[in-house]
């Protein structure tokens, strides 16, 4: 899938792929929550 992928493709010190993890943590809490 595609989330296995991102962490690979993003550097991990970059901004943008920081803000981007953070989002997809906040949904996938609102996921595992609801």
């Amino acid at each position: 899938m595609m989330s296995k992928v991102l962490p690979i493709t993003y550097p991990k010190d970059s901004k943008a792929s920081q803000s981007f993890r953070l989002i997809i943590n906040n949904k996938w809490e609102a996921f595992r929550i609801s």
